[in-house]
């Protein structure tokens, strides 16, 4: 009923989702079992993603960008889903939690990770910890570049990707996992990039995402100051023109919403802007 009720919210509004703001804290560096990871904290909702992975991590398949942990801090601890890299399989995530400690300079998360088989069926799990404690300003490298505000490789240049207007909005084409090209509607107002529910559907038939792509359930706030569940996922990669965004947050919406390429997607940028005259999206 929950899930119904979502559904009937976003038909009704539409893209009136409240999005993130445009202006979000700098990210923070931790350290984490040898990696350095980053932190970025919007509200209530807390995601680390890998800056710099070990090499035993890149063997396992993580990069810069890569997610880690995606949740929520509530009254002194984190509460969320982490995820275990496997070379062949992918990632995989698990729930975790855990304190905030040492006035906020570290944070301790445990949980019950999948043991993944040769052939990438969960075949036992194991009691996991991870420990991150945060890099004062003076731990971190002369002249290290504070990390993008999430996810993927961090694009650079300038470049425009044609727009088109469909019904009063404009589109944009979007490769979705390097699979499959949809047509996305331009929406900043939305927090994360959306994807109809029936579309999911056929994503999820066609293997273009996979079941270990989901990580759980988000709570989104409307336009009427309502609170409304959703099922979120991550897109592996999204290409608008030459750029790859990767590990990009999904909400899944009715199947009478729209596609939606909202913040999860465009707050990756150091910038981006319409150019009205050459109905463009330009990407710098």
């Amino acid at each position: 009923m929950r899930i119904k009720l979502l559904f009937m919210l976003t038909l009704l509004l539409g893209s009136t989702i409240l999005g993130q703001s445009e202006t979000l804290p700098q990210p923070t560096l931790w350290e984490h079992n040898g990696s350095i990871v980053y932190l970025v904290a919007n509200g209530s909702s807390r995601e680390l993603y890998y800056k710099e992975p070990r090499q035993g991590m890149v063997e396992a398949g993580a990069r810069l960008g890569s997610l880690l942990f995606h949740g929520k801090s509530v009254r002194g601890k984190y509460i969320g889903t982490a995820f275990i890299f496997n070379s062949r399989c992918g990632q995989y995530p698990y729930p975790v939690s855990g304190p905030i400690l040492d006035s906020y300079e570290r944070v301790v998360l445990t949980g019950r990770a999948p043991r993944i088989a040769a052939d990438c069926s969960v075949e036992g799990y194991f009691e996991d910890t991870l420990d991150f404690r945060l890099l004062k300003p003076q731990a971190m490298t002369p002249g290290d570049p504070v990390p993008p505000p999430l996810n993927g490789s961090i694009p650079s240049g300038r470049m425009e990707v044609a727009l088109r207007l469909d019904g009063g909005v404009l589109t944009v084409p979007v490769e979705i996992n390097g699979a499959i090209t949809l047509d996305f509607v331009l929406d900043s107002g939305a927090a994360d990039v959306n994807v109809p529910a029936d579309v999911v559907s056929t994503l999820i038939r066609t293997r273009t995402i996979r079941p270990s792509d989901f990580i759980g359930q988000q709570t989104y706030v409307l336009a009427d100051g309502t609170e409304a569940p959703s099922p979120v996922f991550i897109i592996r990669s999204l290409k608008v023109g030459g750029r790859v965004v990767q590990n990009v947050k999904c909400s899944i919406g009715s199947p009478k919403s729209s596609l939606l390429l909202g913040q999860s997607f465009l707050q990756n940028f150091r910038s981006w802007s319409i150019d009205n005259g050459r109905r463009a999206l330009v990407l710098e």
